[in-house]
């Protein structure tokens, strides 16, 4: 099998029929998982191998969705050691799942159904492969024949659509819809195309960071809503500033320009309750 088809027929298998599973083949799928890449080539991994009956009965027990465990032909434990250090510890987990990936893939190469499974009851873990107090026990990839059916490359994988997935040169925030699972339809949705422009449909003062920071801008051919009516439509080029105008008068004027239609909103006279009403003219001494 080519590997392009080995990554497609891969599942998961929770059900394995009675056969067993060569020494030679065994030490193929390590052998992808000794092979992978890793962090400064730190390699934080141990491989255990377990065939035994009775070990992959109580082995099963280490986490409540470790049943296929006892199933399986064989079983390989991904096991790891002590870090304090944060960062190593996120490097490790990364390697470590990808050494669980080549392995797969590599049984997936052979015919060979896997699964993976965690693990909750690390104490168990430990007693049953006699690991040091110090390994943890990160992952078991359950290896065994399909019960069900052989591998083969899966047509229409039970996954999110590619053009959802996949992004080219940047973030597109649209998002195609989703297909429903199971068999396609005969006549497929077609994928939802990216807006022509990106720019604003009306003025907006802000800085091109944050113009960059919004995303894509919302207009009618999106379904959005038009922009409420606010002071962006009543914007008036100002007129040169005179030479005998002041400061004050200067910005009268221009704020009279720039929302000459724009609705004022008058507020009343300041009123206070046990106060009489403030006077707009303060009558002069003589009057």
């Amino acid at each position: 099998m080519e590997t392009w088809d080995a990554i497609r027929s891969r599942r998961n298998v929770r059900r394995f029929d009675s056969s067993s599973i060569d020494r030679a083949d065994l030490e193929r799928v390590l052998e992808a998982g000794r092979r992978s890449p890793s962090a400064k080539n730190r390699q934080p991994w141990d491989f255990v191998v377990v065939t035994d009956r009775t070990t992959l009965d109580e082995l099963s027990k280490v986490w409540t969705g470790a049943g296929p465990v006892a199933e399986s032909a064989a079983t390989i434990a991904v096991v790891t050691g002590p870090t304090d250090d944060d960062d190593r510890r996120l490097t490790n987990t990364f390697d470590l799942g990808q050494a669980t990936a080549h392995m797969m893939i590599a049984a997936a190469d052979l015919g060979i159904a896997s699964g993976h499974s965690s693990v909750a009851d690390q104490d168990l873990a430990r007693r049953l492969m006699g690991l040091p107090g110090d390994q943890r026990c990160a992952y078991l990839i359950t290896l065994g024949r399909p019960a069900d059916r052989p591998l083969s490359p899966i047509v229409r994988p039970d996954r999110r659509p590619f053009d959802e997935v996949v992004h080219w040169e940047r973030w597109w925030h649209a998002r195609a819809p989703r297909r429903p699972s199971g068999p396609a339809s005969a006549t497929a949705a077609p994928a939802a195309q990216p807006p022509r422009s990106m720019a604003p449909p009306w003025p907006v003062r802000c800085s091109p960071p944050l113009l960059y920071r919004l995303g894509p801008w919302p207009n009618r051919h999106h379904g959005s809503r038009p922009p409420r009516r606010g002071l962006h439509r009543h914007r008036r080029a100002p007129e040169p500033r005179s030479p005998g105008d002041d400061e004050r008068a200067h910005s009268r004027r221009r704020r009279a320009l720039l929302y000459r239609d724009a609705p004022v909103a008058r507020s009343p006279a300041p009123q206070h309750r046990d106060r009489r009403p403030i006077p707009h003219r303060i009558p002069s001494a003589g009057g």
